[in-house]
């Protein structure tokens, strides 16, 4: 509505001001044209006058000739007349009638018509003539109604040219401006707004054409873009789905390999009680190590299950220590395995609480552990912490939820980053193990994990030697 009534106002202006101008310039021709009139009259009640003038000037004298302009007074309405002494000689070029302007009378004409006086009568030195002025109040008076009448008439062409101008351009262009900026806003806000429909052949009718080509190209597109998101979610799960049993076949076949000492006890203590071998508290004795034999495996065998199980993917609390804790029932085993001391320190409050996807979560720090123990050397240590990080700003790129955050790093005495190669970590199917052992699928799904918590992966090379990895989760809840 903006754009019209602009071309309207516009439009209003200029058709009055070449109003305007045409009045101005018929109303200026019209009173030169008075003028020139007025002046005609004047010559030729000079020119009629003049000759009685000089006849009674030559009998009578000046008394006589003025006694004749008297007379022409009383019957003339418009012009008024004297006898002047002329002072100009005539003029330059010898005319016999004059306009001269006067200073005294601006708002009047003035002519003057020379006498012809015989010099024996009258003298050498005497030059007289007839000086006639014609009022000029009626033409300005004529002047200013013209210029009220077309005041008011411009005034009346400019309403109801602005009326019809307005109701012209909000027709014809702030109608289909609105429907077309309403459809521009509605793509904007992400909806599916029905298409524009303008009759006509202009222009704003091509726009609206295209416009809607372009939300329904727009739409497909959006289409074709949630069912790409679709399958890649999909495909994204089912990845962390197969790199996270590949982690539990991993850590299977190491507690398989350590499940066997525990069932050689279980199995020697029970043959002692059952043959008899044993009684009374001995024979209890035996059972209650018999029994904690089996749920030193049925523990190992569920953290195995919970890592395996997909789980829900809703937000639930849990605390940096818990998480830690069932990280290391997980690896534990794998770390014995290959001779590396698992160290867990918690630095988090006991009341800290995060609000996240506690199976992802733990899916993530699994992967940096199970890092962080192939690459250290048997005899050494990887360290597990968890500290508060209120004030952590995540990296440039990265887009995490507010904090404070939670950090978890993994730091190991391994080999360290690969050299020249800090940026390919993250790619998915790197890796520096041997054929058999890795997937390269580790970091770049724990990075992923990261991502969709509301948080980020960090990783800084250890002095001498060695890597850190920090897994930063939010304590807030999500949005």
């Amino acid at each position: 509505m903006r754009l019209a009534l602009k071309l309207t106002l516009v439009l209003t202006a200029w058709t009055l001001i070449v109003l305007s101008g045409y009045g101005y310039y018929r109303m200026k021709h019209a009173l030169a044209w008075v003028e020139g009139d007025l002046r005609r009259d004047e010559l030729l009640v000079g020119s009629v006058l003049r000759p009685a003038a000089e006849h009674a000037y030559a009998h009578g004298g000046i008394e006589a000739a003025e006694r004749v302009v008297a007379s022409a007074n009383a019957s003339e309405r418009l012009v008024r007349i004297r006898i002047v002494e002329r002072v100009d000689s005539r003029g330059e070029g010898g005319e016999q009638y004059l306009y001269i302007p006067s200073r005294d009378a601006p708002e009047s004409l003035v002519s003057y018509v020379p006498l012809s006086l015989d010099p024996e009568v009258v003298g050498d030195d005497v030059d007289l003539g007839l000086e006639l002025v014609v009022s000029l109040d009626e033409e300005r008076l004529l002047a200013r109604n013209t210029l009220e009448d077309l005041a008011v008439v411009l005034l009346l062409i400019g309403v109801c040219s602005f009326g019809l101008a307005s109701w012209v351009g909000w027709r014809l262009v702030g109608q289909p401006v609105g429907a077309l900026v309403r459809l521009a806003r509605e793509v904007g806000a992400g909806q599916d707004p029905a298409p524009v429909q303008l009759r006509g052949r202009d222009e704003l009718v091509d726009l609206a054409q295209e416009m809607n080509r372009m939300v329904e190209l727009l739409g497909e597109s959006r289409g074709r873009e949630a069912e790409e998101a679709s399958r890649s979610g999909q495909l994204q799960e089912q990845l962390r789905n197969a790199d996270r049993l590949a982690t539990m076949g991993m850590l299977m076949a190491r507690v398989a390999h350590d499940v066997g000492t525990p069932l050689n006890v279980i199995s020697s203590r029970l043959d002692r009680v059952l043959v008899g071998r044993v009684e009374g508290e001995a024979a209890l004795r035996d059972v209650r190590i018999a029994n904690e034999q089996t749920e030193r495996i049925t523990s190992a065998i569920r953290s195995l299950l919970d890592f395996a199980h997909r789980g829900e993917s809703d937000l639930s609390a849990i605390t940096p220590d818990e998480l830690l804790r069932r990280a290391r029932e997980l690896l534990v085993t794998l770390a014995r395995a290959r001779a590396v001391t698992l160290v867990t320190v918690s630095l988090a409050p006991p009341d800290t609480q995060l609000r996240t996807v506690p199976q992802l979560a733990l899916q993530a720090l699994t992967n940096l552990c199970v890092n962080a123990i192939h690459a250290s050397p048997s005899g050494a240590e990887v360290t597990l912490r968890t500290r508060p990080a209120p004030d952590a700003e995540p990296p440039a790129g990265v887009i995490a939820h507010a904090g404070p955050f939670v950090c978890f790093s993994v730091e190991d005495h391994g080999p360290g980053l690969p050299e020249g190669k800090e940026a390919e970590i993250f790619e998915p199917f790197f890796t520096t193990k041997p054929v058999g052992e890795g997937t390269g699928l580790g970091l770049p799904i724990a990075r992923s994990i990261a991502h969709d918590l509301g948080g980020w992966l960090a990783v800084h090379a250890v002095e001498p030697h060695g890597a850190r990895f920090e897994l930063y989760l939010p304590t807030n809840p999500l949005s």
